[in-house]
């Protein structure tokens, strides 16, 4: 069942998260960013980009988080690793 279509990214994505412990979706991809999304308190059936991390300057492939979802770890194409 599909939840929700989200549009925000420039490019293709090439990864999605859940984070471990909060109602937030990541998503990353050739765009180089980063994108946090969660529930729009006014309309919940929406999903709103809440915030853009920006940094890495080729593709993001991957991101993960530690278990109580404190820290993200990122990587990219370049091989480079953002904490």
């Amino acid at each position: 069942e599909c939840e929700a279509v989200l549009h925000g990214h420039s490019q293709d994505v090439k990864v999605v998260k859940w984070h471990p412990t909060e109602e937030m979706l990541f998503s990353a991809g050739y765009d180089e960013c980063i994108k946090i999304w969660a529930q729009d308190m006014i309309e919940a059936a929406d999903w709103k980009c809440q915030d853009t991390l920006k940094g890495h300057t080729h593709t993001v492939w991957d991101l993960t988080f530690n278990s109580d979802g404190q820290r993200m770890a990122s990587c990219a194409g370049n091989g480079k690793v953002m904490l």
